[in-house]
């Protein structure tokens, strides 16, 4: 895979922004108005970065194992998409859902990717993108340029995107995010409100980046993964103890180890030895370890997807309680 910074981006009519702006992820995350009453044992329990019951379903009847997301854009044989089509090989490593790439007349498309440069860049969290109505962009690219090499940042922004695809959410709202970085919240929603006019308002920006998850929403929140594409860039500007957090260009450990265990592959059949060597090497990652390894594997090698993420999540939730009474008591 080719990468260059010294590609220098093509003019085009864009917003005057500081240069940090480009390096900026916009959520568009939206609240389900009710769950599906056939969530079996998902319903009600949230996995480790986001609600379970948004995640795609790991595994088809009639295509087994496999989940087809369908992807379209203006012209599937441009630069920009060639770089998407490379760049998501990175994630398909990891979890077990299948990309096809349609032409942009295809009204299946679940994943329709733009790629302008004054929309930002965003994406619908997995299942939600259903609440996009078929003319509407549920991801955009903005900051993936019309040249053959593939940037370090447009690889970073390319992964985290889909990220948010596949179902991932912002390390910034992590709830514990006060005790490193306080944010300068009227200097964030200025940012959007410039550079996304029409997309976001203050209400949303708090939403989708200032309002930290509560402990509804998410479960993993005591281990903050500072190495995760899902951890965006954030200029100095933005929190008070002027830090600048670096964006992150790959695929952490703890991201593969996450993606794998939540959408896991079948671990038989002729790629038996390498499913289950990176299901170890998952475990390891997350220190996985006894009843909780038996059980999660117990539900794969079942192919009871929901009955592994059940047990990934119970998982979670026991590292969270653990972590929580470990805590120093705090006197009043």
């Amino acid at each position: 895979m080719a990468t260059s910074e010294s590609i220098s981006h093509p003019q085009t009519e864009t917003l005057d922004v500081p240069e940090w702006f480009k390096h900026c992820c916009a959520d568009l995350s939206r609240v389900r108005t009710h769950e599906s009453a056939s969530g079996g044992r998902l319903v009600g329990m949230k996995a480790v970065v986001t609600n379970a019951s948004r995640l795609w379903d790991n595994g088809q009847t009639h295509v087994p194992d496999l989940v087809h997301l369908i992807c379209r854009s203006e012209d599937w044989d441009g630069n920009q998409q060639n770089k998407v089509k490379e760049v998501l090989k990175l994630w398909q490593e990891h979890v077990n859902l299948d990309f096809n790439f349609v032409e942009d007349n295809d009204t299946s498309a679940i994943i329709r990717i733009s790629f302008d440069p004054n929309r930002g860049s965003y994406s619908y969290i997995a299942k939600d993108m259903f609440l996009a109505s078929k003319t509407e962009q549920t991801m955009n690219l903005g900051w993936v340029w019309d040249n053959p090499a593939i940037t370090d940042n447009e690889m970073g922004n390319i992964l985290h995107e889909f990220g948010h695809a596949i179902g991932f959410l912002h390390e910034i709202k992590n709830p514990r995010r006060d005790e490193k970085l306080k944010l300068r919240e009227k200097v964030i929603i200025d940012y959007y409100l410039q550079t996304q006019p029409g997309i976001f308002n203050e209400e949303s920006v708090r939403y989708n980046i200032l309002d930290v998850y509560n402990l509804q929403e998410v479960t993993n929140f005591s281990s903050l993964d500072l190495k995760s594409v899902m951890k965006f860039f954030m200029p100095a500007e933005w929190n008070e103890g002027n830090i600048e957090v670096l964006p992150n260009y790959v695929l952490s450990e703890f991201d593969k180890a996450f993606a794998l265990l939540n959408y896991p592959f079948a671990p038989d059949g002729d790629k038996a030895d390498d499913v289950n060597a990176k299901l170890e090497a998952a475990f390891a990652t997350l220190n996985v370890q006894d009843d909780f390894k038996k059980s999660i594997l117990a539900e794969i090698t079942a192919h009871d997807w929901d009955g592994a993420r059940a047990e990934f999540t119970r998982w979670c939730i026991n590292e969270t309680a653990l972590a929580d009474k470990a805590k120093p008591e705090v006197d009043d």
